[in-house]
């Protein structure tokens, strides 16, 4: 099972689905899932719930014909390392058929372990189980290490698969109650996989994660109580004194600091304002005791989890010793190398719009960044992740965390509405200061769905954004000229105190006639899309969306090519104009 509690969805569309689902709800805990929702239904609502699962669970089971099940998760995966196991079950039960992420997200295990249940027969058809043999993925996680080189899971297994054996050679120094495991299996062709805080010269790198300890316990426990728990709980997971980077606790007396320095370990308290603003849901549970006598969610878990920072999660749940103490364990993956920043373009709304660099580049980022409408057009991509959303009037506050999370060498996805490369300029280069690797993607801008639907080609009409800070005087004298020449613009006001409704009345008061026609587009692509056709004179005096684009004047086209529809066949009198 890989590293971290394993939340299980269950999904059912039949009541034959129902009633199994019904059975693994009662019988996967004890197996040491966290069975957290179950969902029956059909259309809509499974796509929806399928979405949403995508985010918030580790595993999906799905009680569907497999062709279902691949056309409902098809538009959600992305990466083998971030992608969820989903395994899906036949009406019947006969068969346990791992789909999606049989290695990394240990969907085969979850099928083995289903199919048990059921008495069903378990379908793994990865190559190096099918041969019985543990994959580089496998060992990885009972080792509790990430692969930093994707590249080197694939080379890896190949290797495996031919036959070679595995051999762990271990400079960190971490894990040696786990390495035993594989002792005694190095050979002259064997491949090399590599304990190591650092890229290793040769060999495949499995570098270690970083690992802390929570602690909560009663006001009448001593050190040796709490030196004890520890060292029980670290003995029940096969762990050492040298794997944990830090123990944590929130008490205020001396007990946990001593007891840590008795054993070695770096100590670190954690303020009790901190664990009382504490997000639950990052919880395997909550305590109803430590909310109703100390305003908290849990004592053990949120410290552990607080001292590894916004990336972390649970390793190994709270377990209570002798009623006097809890422990908890949580787990980050250590930074590979130096921060990244990718500024990302989303498109413009609609996630069939969305480009496969795009993906690819969240996927393997650990911190996502954005405003709330890029962040939900990427909702299904978020699992797992530190996700930072940034408020228009808080946006200083956001792009200082982001660099300090590059500093600290994680990888960081920022993104935008539409494309990157257009409008965003001024705020990309407020980062730029201390961010000296990035990469901009760019996306489907609005306006480029904006020119389709007015019928203003780029090459020929003027593109001015007012998404700016600052006076906007230069802007307005630029429109008021290509509009008082003929021309035709689009564009973006500015939300809050530039709309529809300002922008066209600072151009009739500028001397614009009021009949100039106006195609107000808003939210385009989306499902709640609308589009107001209208003259400056006229703009209805309502509340606009900020996602919000302007086609001021007439289309330079012919009007016969309007009229023919975009992607129509045109008539010959327009094709040879």
């Amino acid at each position: 099972m890989p590293a971290g509690q394993r939340r299980v969805f269950l999904l059912s569309v039949t009541p034959n689905g129902d009633r199994m689902a019904g059975i693994l709800e009662n019988s996967l805990p004890p197996l040491g899932y966290s069975v957290q929702a179950r969902h029956s239904g059909s259309g809509s609502s499974v796509r929806d719930a399928i979405e949403e699962a995508f985010v918030s669970y580790d595993a999906i089971v799905l009680f569907m014909a497999i062709g279902g099940a691949v056309r409902y998760i098809s538009r959600y995966t992305v990466d083998k390392l971030s992608d969820p196991a989903v395994v899906c079950v036949d009406d019947s039960g006969r068969f346990a058929v791992p789909v999606l992420s049989g290695h990394s997200a240990s969907a085969n295990e979850l099928a083995e372990d289903i199919a048990g249940i059921l008495n069903a027969t378990p379908v793994i058809t990865t190559a190096t189980d099918s041969l019985g043999r543990e994959s580089i993925e496998g060992i990885a996680e009972r080792l509790l290490c990430s692969i930093p080189d994707r590249e080197s899971i694939i080379r890896a297994n190949a290797e495996i698969v031919r036959g070679r054996r595995v051999a762990v050679r271990n400079p960190s120094g971490l894990r040696r109650k786990r390495v035993a495991a594989y002792s005694g299996k190095v050979a002259g062709d064997s491949i090399e996989l590599v304990i190591s805080k650092e890229r290793p010269e040769t060999g495949h790198w499995l570098l270690p994660y970083r690992i802390s300890i929570g602690l909560g316990y009663t006001r009448g426990a001593t050190v040796a109580d709490v030196e004890d728990a520890i060292r029980a709980f670290l003995e029940e997971h096969d762990l050492g004194v040298e794997d944990i980077d830090v123990v944590t606790s929130a008490k205020e007396d001396s007990v946990a600091e001593e007891a840590s320095k008795s054993l070695g370990i770096r100590f670190e308290r954690i303020g009790m304002e901190r664990v009382k603003e504490f997000d639950a849901s990052r919880l395997s549970s909550t305590s109803h005791m430590a909310q109703e006598a100390l305003g908290i969610p849990g004592m053990s878990e949120p410290c552990a989890l607080l001292a590894l920072g916004p990336t972390s999660r649970i390793l190994f749940p709270k377990e209570s010793f002798h009623s006097k103490v809890t422990v908890a364990a949580a787990f980050a993956h250590r930074p590979s190398g130096h921060g990244k920043v990718y500024f990302i373009g989303v498109g413009p709304s609609g996630p069939e719009y969305l480009t496969e660099a795009a993906r690819v580049a969240i996927a393997r980022s650990d911190v996502v960044a954005g405003y709330s409408t890029p962040l939900s057009v990427v909702k299904p991509l978020l699992r797992n992740k530190y996700v930072i959303t940034v408020r228009w009037k808080e946006q200083a506050t956001s792009i200082s965390e982001v660099k300090r999370l590059f500093r600290e060498g994680h990888k960081i996805s920022f993104l935008f509405t539409g494309d990157s490369c257009f409008s965003e300029g001024e705020l990309i280069s407020r980062f730029l200061d201390e961010v000296d690797r990035y990469e901009v993607i760019p996306g489907i801008s609005s306006v480029q769905v904006a020119s389709a639907k007015s019928m203003f080609p780029l090459e020929v009409c003027s593109v001015i954004s007012f998404h700016v800070t600052g006076p906007l005087n230069q802007r307005k004298e630029s429109l008021r000229s290509v509009l008082e020449k003929g021309g035709c613009a689009l564009v973006l006001p500015r939300p809050y105190d530039f709309m529809p409704r300002e922008v066209s009345r600072y151009l009739v008061e500028s001397g614009i006639p009021p009949d100039l026609p106006v195609r107000i587009m808003e939210n385009l692509t989306r499902g709640d899309e609308r589009i107001t056709d209208c003259t400056i004179g006229s703009v209805p005096d309502r509340q606009y969306s900020d996602l919000c684009i302007m086609a001021l004047g007439r289309s330079p086209l012919p009007l016969d090519y309007i009229l023919s529809g975009s992607g129509q066949e045109q008539p010959a009198d327009v094709k040879n104009k």
